[in-house]
């Protein structure tokens, strides 16, 4: 059996101003059980993950899970497949996600994959459509692991730049050109070039400002809006539980309005996610409502059946 599903995994990033593009390094899949978007729960066992086992089909990096040339914002140039999990490398070329990864707004890594599984909802074979970076995911043991800005430069920029100066900014030509060479060198298949190639031609329209400017605050400064950013993040997942937990609490209650020996943990398991046990709620509320109905239906024809049999008794034709 072959299932789509999103898996989303996590850990927070470091990173490093080397240039210009964002380069990535991160962990995105790891032995353990995760319940992906969909609310399937699928356990990826340690003996699956090697090389005939593991594979990246597509190599889109994207932000969030969009389906659209907007959505990609960069690719993947390689990765290993390890006994404690499956590492990632790849470039990021929008400016505002790079942006968001700097300043830890978004640390998280989200794999779109198609995962064949057993009867046992065990993975036996993963193939991994893209990986997302994505806010605030569910698992704590993924994510991006570094990342560093790299320059771009274009086939007439010097090497010996002298002091603060910075190369000519490349052309979209150069820029697109430098990104395809890079590829090759790296003895990328030739088919996955192009493929690349096609994707960032629709989603990076134009170069970006070159040099890139100097951080505007200090490293105490950006460590203490770190802090409050985690303790603003923390509040934030707090408040949401409470809140998914009280919608569970409504659902509930007007379930056993009509049927007082109702047993949540009939309809769902608590390792569920918040959105697969109110689909299940929900599902039992409207089974719930048909059985309401059929029962008053048929208590309504055995009214009307007795109706009949006593007119049909007074008229001397037949009846009680």
């Amino acid at each position: 059996m072959t299932i789509m599903i999103n898996v989303c995994l996590r850990r927070r990033l470091s990173w490093k101003h080397v240039g210009k593009t964002l380069r990535i390094e991160g962990l995105a899949l790891h032995p353990g059980t995760f319940t992906g978007l969909d609310g399937h729960t699928i356990t990826y066992p340690p003996e699956i993950f090697d090389d005939n086992h593991i594979e990246i089909a597509e190599r889109r990096l994207k932000y969030r899970h969009e389906d659209s040339d907007t959505s990609v914002i960069g690719f993947i140039t390689g990765y290993d497949v390890k006994p404690d999990g499956l590492y990632i490398r790849g470039y990021v070329f929008d400016e505002g996600v790079a942006e968001l990864i700097r300043n830890g707004e978004v640390d998280g890594l989200s794999i779109e994959a198609e995962v064949d599984v057993d009867q046992e909802m065990r993975a036996k074979k993963v193939k991994i459509t893209a990986v997302a970076i994505v806010p605030n995911p569910a698992a704590p043991k993924a994510g991006i692991l570094t990342s560093r800005i790299v320059a771009l430069l274009g086939r007439n920029a010097e090497n010996n730049v002298k002091g603060g100066e910075m190369p000519e900014k490349p052309t979209r030509e150069e820029f697109m050109d430098w990104i395809k060479k890079q590829l090759e060198d790296a003895n990328v298949p030739k088919d996955i070039v192009e493929t690349v190639m096609e994707v960032l031609d629709k989603a990076i329209k134009t170069p970006y400002p070159y040099p890139y400017p100097e951080p505007k605050v200090s490293e105490e400064e950006y460590k203490a809006l770190q802090e409050e950013n985690e303790r603003l993040k923390k509040e934030n997942e707090e408040l949401k539980k409470k809140l998914e937990e009280l919608q569970l609490e409504a659902e509930v209650k007007e379930i056993k309005s009509v049927e007082p020996d109702f047993e949540p943990e009939k309809v769902f398991s608590e390792n569920m996610s918040f959105e697969a046990k109110m689909a299940a709620l929900k599902a039992y509320k409207e089974a719930m409502k048909v059985k309401i109905t059929v029962t008053n239906a048929s208590a309504e024809d055995k009214k009307f059946e007795e109706k009949v049999e006593k007119i049909l008794g007074e008229l001397g034709i037949g009846g009680k």
